[in-house]
């Protein structure tokens, strides 16, 4: 079944249930991003990489066990790390895939409408919209308990986002006094 994404406010938008590979050389197959041989090459300008193969940095911030929805449709119990630029998660099989977020990446709590699936409460992933995606869930045995735990983990994914979004935008203040000696600015 399909997942309605950001439920909110009685919009739905229902997509399709593609998650991650899970072996390393099927995830740089089909999901790397290379730059083109003939990009432009600009020296005096700052560049930076999207491309979710980056390497991880640090420790772990957070880590805890998930449930993740693979390509076969169906949720298994997965050991998920966060990190300040991205995130691993592995199967009890020792597969294990590594992302590192852009700053385009979203996170978006998730329903499923039928089946065993929306009895969890799950949430997405998207690297690059409008896929690849991966879902995760928590599951809980209170409602309640499953809510707080999907909300604080969608919290600490979109924070890490946010955090690398900040690390690119340059710090700068914007004064709206008027400048001194230019009329045109006094009514700021």
């Amino acid at each position: 079944g399909g997942c309605l994404c950001d439920t909110r406010h009685g919009q739905h938008a229902t997509t399709t249930t593609q998650g991650l590979p899970l072996s390393q050389s099927e995830y740089e197959d089909s999901m790397e991003i290379r730059v083109p041989a003939n990009a432009p090459k600009v020296s005096s300008a700052t560049t930076y990489s999207s491309s979710p193969d980056q390497p991880l940095l640090g420790v772990p911030l957070r880590d805890g066990t998930l449930w993740h929805l693979t390509a076969q449709d169906r949720f298994e119990s997965v050991t998920f790390s966060l990190y300040v630029n991205g995130f691993t998660f592995s199967t009890a099989q020792g597969l294990e895939a590594s992302v590192s977020f852009s700053p385009f990446s979203l996170v978006r709590n998730c329903r499923f409408q039928a089946g065993a699936c929306a009895k969890l409460k799950s949430f997405k992933v998207s690297i690059l919209e409008p896929d690849p995606c991966c879902y995760f869930a928590v599951r809980g045995l209170e409602e309640v308990q499953a809510e707080d735990d999907r909300s604080n983990w969608v919290l600490s994914l979109s924070h890490t986002i946010l955090l690398i979004i900040d690390s690119l935008l340059p710090v700068s203040s914007i004064t709206t006094d008027p400048v001194p000696g230019m009329p045109h600015t006094n009514r700021r």
